[in-house]
C-alpha cells in the first residue's frame, strides 16, 4: 500500500552551480530571553555568559573554517563518483530474493546500504537518479559525525557556537561545542564507494508500489514495470513517506528558512565562530516587527572567509510553515542593518522541515528510516546524525533475524532471531518488521519524542518575549544537559530534570506564559 505524501520537505535550488560551496545546517536549537529593552526583567540577575567563561569570547584569529577543526581526510571520501553503476540482478523471484531492498538515495538510504552490505546481506537500493548530487545542506554537531565515522566529511568547521538572544546583548551566548558544515559531495562519495565494493546493486528507476501480502518476502514494482522481490523493503524518501502507512492525519509543525550561499563586499561574523542564533529584530519595518512579535524568526550565519558567508533566516517551528516571501524580505532588512553588502548569490535555499507530526504506524512490514520514520528532532529540526546512527540498529536487528533464518535456527541464542521465525524455522518476514521498528522507536525513545512534541507545541505558542526567554534559560543549563536534548542523548531522567531546571530558572513571566501555553498538551505528556 502507499501511504499519504507528505508536504515536501525541503527544496534547494542552485542559482549558480558552485561545487559544494553551498551551505545549510538544518538543525536547529533552542535559545531564550537575556536583558534588553524589549526583554522582561528577571528578579535575579545571572552572571552573564562573558563573565562566567570569558575565554570562549576570544577570537582565533588563525582559524580557517575550510581547513582548521578535528578533521580528517580518507581516500573513501575523495574517491569520485562512478560514471555508471551496478545494475540490479537477483531479486526476479521470491527465491532469489535480496534480503533488503532500499527506496532512496539520500543519506538515509546510502548509509543504510552501506551497513547492510557491510554486513554481508544482499542489497539493492532504488533511486531514480542515485548518482544526482544532494542539494540539501547538513549542519551536525562535531562530536556525533565523528562518533560516527565521518569526521572526514567536513567541508567547514567552527570551534565554537554563538546565540544571540537580544539587541540588548550582541556577544550573545558562546556554546563550546564544535559544529561543522557536511561536504555533500564527500559524504555521498564515500558512501557509494563502499556500497558499490561491498555489492550493492542499483534499480536506475522509482518505485511505484509495494506488496506485502506474501508472509516470507515483499514484491516491489519499479515505474519501468520490473517487479524486485525482497526479504524486507525499507523506505528511505525522507519527507514524501512513500510506502510508510500511517493511520492518523499528519499535522507537523514546520521550520521555515530561506538561505543564500553569497560573495558580500565585507561581514562582521567571527570566522571562528558559526552563529547558530541570532533572534534580535530592532531592525525589522513596523510590519515585520509586528509580525514576529506573534512569529518570531532568527538568522543563522557560517561564515566561510572575509567574503563569503552562508546567511539564512529561520522560522523554528510554525504551523502553518512562514511564508518564503516574508523570510526573504526579512533577510534583507536584517542584511541591511548589519551593513552586509551582497554581491553575487552562489546558491539559494528553500527549506521546509516537517516537525512533530504522528509516528508511522508500526509494527508495520515496510521499514521506514530518517523523515520517513519520524526522526527529525521535533523541537530543534536536527535529523542527519540521529538518523544514522539508527541506521546501524535497524540493520543490526534485521541482520540477525535474517541470518536466524537462513540456518533454520529456532532457538538460537538471541531472542530477536527467535521470534523472528516461523514455528517451521523459515523466515518471518511480519515478525522481523516488528522487532525492526520496535528497535529504533524503544520505548525510552517515544518517551523522549513525546517531551520533544509537547516542547514544540509550547514553543509555537510562544510570543518574542517568550521564545527569547525560553532560550536563554535553555542555553544556562549545564552543556550536557542543552546538547543531550539537541542530540537525542538525554534520557527520560534527564528529561524530567530538563523541565524542573527550566521552569525554576523560569522569569513569572515566562511560567505564567509557559503554563499557559503548555496546559493543552499536558495531559497526553504525562500519560506517556
Amino acid at each position: 500500500m502507499r501511504a499519504r505524501r507528505a508536504p515536501a520537505a525541503r527544496v534547494t535550488r542552485a542559482i549558480r552551480a558552485r561545487g559544494d560551496a553551498g551551505t545549510r545546517a538544518r538543525d536547529v536549537a533552542p535559545g531564550a530571553t537575556r536583558r534588553g529593552a524589549s526583554a522582561t526583567p528577571r528578579a535575579t540577575r545571572r552572571p552573564s555568559a562573558r563573565e562566567t567563561r570569558p575565554e570562549l569570547y576570544g577570537l582565533d584569529a588563525s582559524w580557517d573554517p575550510l581547513t582548521s577543526g578535528d578533521r580528517r581526510e580518507s581516500e573513501e571520501s575523495r574517491t569520485p563518483l562512478p560514471e555508471t553503476l551496478p545494475n540490479v540482478r537477483w531479486g526476479t523471484s521470491a527465491s532469489e530474493a535480496y534480503d533488503l531492498v532500499i527506496v532512496g538515495c539520500g543519506p538515509a538510504g546510502l548509509t543504510a546500504a552501506d551497513e547492510a552490505s557491510k554486513r554481508g546481506l544482499r542489497v539493492a537500493l532504488m533511486d531514480p537518479s542515485p548518482l544526482a548530487p544532494w542539494m540539501n545542506n547538513y549542519g551536525v554537531w562535531c562530536d556525533e559525525f565523528k562518533s560516527l565515522g565521518f569526521d572526514d566529511c567536513y567541508r567547514a568547521v567552527w570551534n565554537k557556537a554563538r546565540v544571540i538572544i537580544d539587541d540588548g546583548d550582541a556577544d550573545g551566548k558562546m556554546l563550546d561545542r564544535a559544529y561543522a558544515q557536511v561536504d555533500r559531495k564527500k559524504l555521498k562519495q564515500k558512501l557509494i564507494a563502499r556500497s558499490v565494493t561491498q555489492g550493492v546493486e542499483f534499480g536506475i528507476a522509482a518505485v511505484d508500489s509495494c506488496d506485502n501480502s506474501d508472509p516470507n518476502h515483499s514484491v516491489v514494482t519499479l515505474s519501468d514495470g520490473r517487479k524486485v522481490y525482497a526479504k524486507m523493503v525499507l523506505d528511505a524518501t525522507g519527507h514524501s513517506r512513500k510506502l510508510v502507512d500511517f493511520d492518523r492525519d499528519f499535522t507537523p509543525g514546520y521550520q521555515a528558512a530561506f538561505g543564500i550561499v553569497c560573495t558580500v563586499e565585507k561581514h562582521d561574523f567571527p570566522l571562528d565562530t558559526m552563529l547558530f542564533m541570532d533572534w534580535r529584530d530592532e531592525h525589522l519595518s513596523p510590519e515585520f516587527k509586528r509580525a514576529n512579535d506573534r512569529l518570531p524568526t532568527f538568522l543563522y550565519a557560517m561564515p566561510f572567509s572575509e567574503t563569503e558567508v552562508f546567511l539564512e533566516e529561520t522560522s523554528l517551528v510554525a504551523r502553518p510553515g512562514l511564508e518564503f516571501d516574508d523570510l526573504k524580505l526579512k533577510l534583507k532588512e536584517r542584511l541591511d542593518y548589519l551593513g552586509v553588502k551582497v554581491t553575487k548569490v552562489h546558491e539559494e535555499e528553500y527549506c521546509l522541515i516537517p516537525m512533530g507530526g504522528v509516528l508511522p504506524t508500526f509494527p508495520q512490514r515496510t521499514l521506514g528510516i530518517g523523515g520517513t520514520a519520524g526522526m527529525v528532532h521535533p523541537s530543534t529540526g536536527f535529523m542527519v546524525a540521529k538518523t544514522m546512527l539508527c541506521v546501524r540498529t535497524l540493520v543490526g536487528t534485521l541482520d540477525e533475524a535474517l541470518k536466524a533464518g537462513k540456518r533454520g535456527d529456532i532457538t538460537g541464542a538471541l531472542e530477536a532471531a527467535e521470534a523472528a521465525q516461523m514455528n517451521n524455522g523459515k523466515f518471518d518476514a511480519d515478525a522481523t518488521a516488528a522487532l525492526v521498528w520496535n528497535s529504533i522507536w524503544p520505548e525510552n525513545d517515544l518517551r523522549m519524542r513525546t517531551f520533544m512534541c509537547f516542547g514544540m507545541e509550547t514553543l509555537m505558542q510562544l510570543d518574542i518575549d517568550g521564545t527569547r526567554q525560553f532560550f536563554d534559560t535553555f542555553f544556562d543549563l549545564p552543556k550536557d544537559v542543552w546538547a543531550g536534548f539537541l542530540s537525542w542523548r538525554i534520557q527520560p531522567v534527564g528529561l524530567l530534570s530538563l523541565g524542573v531546571n527550566l521552569f525554576a530558572l523560569f522569569s513569572n513571566y515566562m511560567r505564567v506564559n509557559f503554563v499557559k501555553s503548555a496546559l493543552p498538551f499536558m495531559g497526553s505528556f504525562f500519560a506517556n
